[in-house]
């Protein structure tokens, strides 16, 4: 049922997919129980669709369902809530409610670095992600470095061509382009 959701979740079919999803949290609750690691997954990508949905209120219900019963079936330190952290934060800067999704993408990238590596583009991501929050939020110099360090990690991980490393170049980009506006406004005009 996941894969069906899934590949209706992915087509936009939010209608068939929220209905696969749905049946597949049913079955997952009954044969695995109300708080497996399998059904905070399913939470998770509940979450997923409905934040796609623009339901904000239904994404972060479901959100944070799955990192509670996560944080206590798989440790307040594993990967799995790193990324619905991730997830969380995404939908918060969407809200701009840039602090709290600050906080979590914090948390995020630290929980990847001890149980993945500092060096793993989990991380890479996240930081990509830190550093687009911060440059929402004018702080151009911890933006720029932030995403240095997340190409850095993904010319290393992923090789030179890899779309995330794409990204996090057009990333940077961005960040240079708000550092010349703003020297631009700083210095005097002759």
């Amino acid at each position: 049922m996941s894969n069906l959701a899934a590949l209706h979740h992915d087509n936009g079919d939010f209608v068939q997919a929220e209905r696969f999803y749905q049946r597949a949290l049913d079955a997952k609750r009954s044969t695995l129980g109300p708080s497996h690691p399998d059904v905070a997954v399913t939470l998770r990508n509940i979450g997923r669709m409905y934040a796609q949905q623009g339901r904000g209120e239904d994404a972060e219900r479901y959100f944070q369902e799955a990192v509670a019963m996560l944080e206590v079936t798989t440790g307040t330190e594993s990967g799995v809530v790193a990324g619905t952290l991730a997830n969380l934060a995404e939908l918060y800067i969407g809200q701009g409610r840039l602090e709290d999704a600050e906080a979590l993408l914090t948390r995020a990238v630290r929980i990847w670095e001890e149980v993945l590596d500092s060096q793993h583009p989990a991380v890479a991501r996240a930081l990509s992600q830190l550093a687009l929050l911060y440059l929402e939020q004018g702080r151009l110099e911890e933006s720029e470095e932030l995403q240095l360090r997340s190409i850095a990690i993904l010319e290393r991980a992923m090789g030179p061509q890899h779309s995330d490393l794409v990204i996090a170049r057009s990333n940077l980009a961005l960040v240079q382009a708000a550092q010349m506006q703003r020297e631009k406004i700083d210095s005097p005009s002759p």
